[in-house]
């Protein structure tokens, strides 16, 4: 079972995807996987592998603290995005 608490790099990930939707004047945003873990290391010092990145916005979806929507391209894999906001 997940914990409800909130750890660290989550709250760091909420914060950078607040900021994120903060900067175009939105409560949501979209960046792709790489771009989060991009903005992650230049902005706030914290790294990880998408693989964690994925675990941490799993724990934040679960308790409905984000959701998570899946891009899809026309002939290409889906590629998962990030809006920010609590779920109902």
């Amino acid at each position: 079972m997940a914990s409800s608490r909130v750890k660290r790099p989550e709250m760091i990930i909420v914060t950078m995807l607040a900021a994120l939707a903060a900067s175009f004047g939105k409560r949501y945003c979209y960046p792709s996987q790489e771009t989060i873990t991009k903005i992650l290391s230049s902005k706030y010092g914290v790294s990880m592998s998408r693989r964690t990145l994925n675990r941490h916005l799993g724990a934040l979806e679960d308790m409905g603290y984000i959701k998570r929507v899946r891009r899809h391209k026309t002939g290409t894999t889906a590629v998962p995005s990030t809006s920010l906001g609590k779920t109902p």
